[in-house]
């Protein structure tokens, strides 16, 4: 029950980076949601040789998906904003 509330605050943080614009929010909410995917695939894979694989996977997801967000930004914010967004 724990882990869920953690994610689901991490979420958040994520989407309310898109509301305020800022920035600084959305680092922390994808360090803690990295941090929640690490701690889960830990407790998943604890016995296992998969666990290197599993953190592996987990640290290029986000690296892919924290440079699909940079390309995309501008269409992001647009599109949550309805308006032209600041850079």
């Amino acid at each position: 029950m724990d882990f869920f509330v953690l994610l689901l605050i991490h979420v958040a943080m994520c989407f309310i980076s898109l509301f305020l614009e800022e920035s600084v929010f959305m680092v922390f909410g994808v360090i803690g949601l990295v941090e929640f995917l690490s701690r889960l695939s830990f407790e998943l894979f604890k016995d296992s040789m998969l666990f290197p694989f599993a953190l592996t996977v987990i640290g290029i997801l986000s690296i892919a998906l924290g440079i699909v967000y940079q390309k995309n930004r501008q269409r992001i914010e647009t599109t949550v904003w309805g308006c032209s967004a600041s850079v």
